[in-house]
């Protein structure tokens, strides 16, 4: 019997021999008036490991009970790529009504920043974690206006494990009025993302 043992959440890590992402090295030496043993755990982590609490046992015959210290491991690793709720390419909106546009991201050690950006420039940064989830998200929450249809909206999330940030990105269709003077029996009409003009 091992003088010191390793455990994952409960599980002696010697019943999971044939994970290689664990492997264990044990030394003992005996001298005159006292016995040593000593040993680390070498683990690859895996994103499953963030959150795992890993103890190590030791005991000795000379002793009526085990010696036990526990560490929980933080694994370090990126956020799912974003995705963007609340409108679907190729609807059609109208110029003057509100529009919330959802952005959400599912996991990442350390929680990730979610940005919005309109047309490269940032316009949000008020991002969240979602109660009860693993995810973070942002809501954009804004009036469409004619120049949103030749605008795109993007989202980029990223955290302390992502080298370049993650990005999802949206274009609108804006259904606009775009109001012109009359001029010898000329008038304006109003189409989808532009104005055609005809003779009366």
């Amino acid at each position: 019997m091992d003088p010191i043992d390793y455990i994952r959440d409960g599980v002696d890590l010697k019943s999971l021999s044939d994970v290689p992402a664990y492997s264990v090295h044990n030394e003992e030496k005996e001298g005159k008036s006292r016995f040593i043993a000593s040993s680390y755990l070498k683990i690859r982590p895996l994103v499953q490991d963030d959150g795992a609490k890993f103890a190590c046992e030791a005991f000795h015959k000379a002793l009526d009970h085990r010696m036990r210290n526990e560490v929980t491991l933080s694994v370090l690793h990126p956020p799912g790529p974003p995705r963007i709720e609340g409108y679907e390419e190729g609807n059609i909106v109208k110029a003057g009504e509100a529009l919330t546009l959802l952005c959400i991201s599912e996991g990442g050690n350390p929680p990730p920043q979610l940005i919005w950006y309109r047309s490269n420039v940032q316009i949000d940064s008020t991002y969240y974690q979602i109660l009860g989830e693993t995810a973070t998200a942002n809501n954009l929450t804004f009036i469409v206006s004619a120049a949103d249809n030749t605008g795109s909206y993007h989202c980029k999330t990223s955290n302390a494990a992502t080298k370049e940030p993650l990005t999802a990105s949206i274009k609108l269709s804006v259904y606009y009025k775009l109001l012109i003077p009359r001029h010898e029996g000329w008038k304006s009409q109003a189409q989808h993302g532009r104005t055609s003009s005809k003779s009366e």
